[in-house]
């Protein structure tokens, strides 16, 4: 129709249906924000990519992502000192 877009959530939403995905582990509902979590927790487990980068990536404040995802380092790097992982 040539209408800008203004929501993917009913797509998002149906897709998710489709696929038995509406909900996590825990009961809580994917959102599109949900993918953007899973990519700043996936990014912050590669060695390659510090926290100044992905703030930037993001468009948001190392402050940010240190609040929200700092349990996701120290998780890592326990792992990496016990050698549980290869880098």
């Amino acid at each position: 129709k040539g209408e800008r877009i203004t929501t993917f959530n009913k797509s998002l939403n149906a897709l998710l249906g489709a696929c038995d995905l509406r909900t996590d582990a825990h009961g809580q509902k994917f959102s599109s924000y949900s993918f953007r979590h899973y990519y700043a927790t996936q990014a912050l487990r590669d060695p390659q990519i510090d926290v100044y980068k992905l703030g930037t990536n993001m468009r948001t404040s190392v402050a940010m992502i240190e609040r929200y995802y700092s349990d996701v380092i120290p998780e890592d790097h326990a792992a990496l000192f016990r050698g549980d992982h290869e880098w």
